[in-house]
């Protein structure tokens, strides 16, 4: 999960009443984006058209509006989006979910198309971790139990078949401390500091496990004791205890933050300055970030669409320091496109931008290259037309 610390100290330095303000989120999708302030109010813009916004429509938001409103005022924690679900998890434990079930991504059997209002998932309890890939899902319960389901070609459920998983399965595995889902793959730290990898394999996401689809829970050796791990679309990676950033599989587009463009099937070392003290490691599809402890942000990777933020470069970039002048808080990253909460409370985007995923009003078409307010302020709960 998330480390939230520097976020937290914000918030009671910030908001007079402390107890009654909440942890806020930016969690981004495929072509969408979800974010919840300070008030508990749940905002989302981007593509809506299989009704991934949970605001009842099939309507694109071009800019940030009140999403997910059956879940206002119910204490949300969490928001995990794939490529087109979302999902939210409460402060009791349940998990609800919106979005296209052409997968089974909803999570129970009898569940229509379309999901445009989130509803609950049955059977799911003491969640206290959820993830989304692209079309598949986990949860994780208090006790360390996972829970899989969803899209299933490659294995990713980790249930020992390729066939789709409607409801959620208990996976065989150890107690579980982390989970994180990739595209088409997963992978998990249990309590003892051990990494697992199923799914896709075809990039060496899961290292050498000898099959391009794994379709059940297996070892993954790294060599070195791990802090955190995150997924890309076909690349893994994984901060260590030593604060240093590993990355493997696919790197068509430097990826791993190394510039020869080969996959890796072993960790591979990011090329990031070693005095760098290491918050959280961000991954979607083909470009990663980092946050450092000071409110820094670093990115790499696919850059044709202006997703990493720092301005019209090449289709692929090394890692980059950012240089935004005030530090950042909260970041999140969409198929195409960056997010990211500054100290203030504010909330900016950049990336492609035809389905309103910049959440640049009224509307923003085509290639965003520089970070763009949103008009969302977290931390003081409001919304400003911008005048993008």
């Amino acid at each position: 999960m998330r480390k939230m610390s520097l976020f937290l100290l914000l918030i009671c330095l910030l908001v007079p009443f402390a107890a009654q303000a909440r942890e806020v989120i930016l969690s981004a999708g495929g072509s969408f984006c979800f974010a919840v302030d300070a008030e508990g109010t749940i905002w989302g813009w981007g593509d809506n058209t299989k009704g991934q916004l949970g605001n009842g429509t099939k309507k694109r938001a071009f800019y940030p509006q009140q999403a997910a409103v059956t879940l206002n005022g119910m204490d949300v924690v969490a928001i995990d989006c794939g490529n087109e679900n979302a999902l939210f998890l409460l402060k009791d434990g349940t998990v609800w979910t919106c979005g296209p079930n052409n997968y089974g991504q909803q999570g129970f059997s009898g569940a229509p198309a379309y999901v445009f209002e989130p509803v609950m998932i049955p059977g799911l309890e003491h969640i206290v971790q959820i993830s989304s890939g692209w079309g598949h899902c986990m949860a994780l319960s208090e006790d360390g139990k996972l829970y899989g389901w969803g899209r299933n070609n490659c294995g990713q459920v980790g249930n020992g078949t390729t066939k789709n998983v409607k409801d959620p399965v208990l996976l065989p595995l150890p107690a579980i401390v982390d989970v994180e889902c990739g595209g088409k793959y997963t992978m998990a730290v249990d309590a003892e500091g051990h990494l697992w990898g199923w799914g896709e394999n075809d990039q060496g996401q899961l290292m050498d496990s000898g099959k391009k689809k794994v379709t059940e829970p297996v070892r993954l050796e790294t060599g070195f004791a791990i802090q955190e791990i995150a997924c890309g679309g076909s690349t893994s990676y994984a901060l260590s205890e030593d604060n240093r950033v590993y990355a493997w599989g696919r790197n068509d587009f430097w990826q791993l933050g190394i510039k020869n463009g080969k996959s890796s099937k072993v960790p591979v070392m990011a090329e990031l300055p070693e005095d760098l003290k290491i918050l959280d490691v961000y991954a979607y599809n083909t470009h990663t970030a980092i946050l450092t402890e000071d409110g820094g942000y670093w990115t790499w990777g696919m850059t044709r669409c202006g997703q990493l933020g720092n301005g019209k470069h090449p289709s692929k970039s090394m890692p980059t320091d950012c240089e935004i002048e005030t530090p950042v808080m909260l970041a999140s990253m969409g198929s195409s496109g960056s997010y990211i909460m500054k100290e203030d409370g504010t909330v900016w985007a950049n990336g492609y931008g035809e389905v309103g995923q910049t959440g640049a009003y009224p509307k923003k078409t085509g290639y965003v290259y520089s970070w763009k307010w949103t008009g969302l302020n977290l931390l003081e709960s409001t919304w400003t037309d911008p005048k993008n």
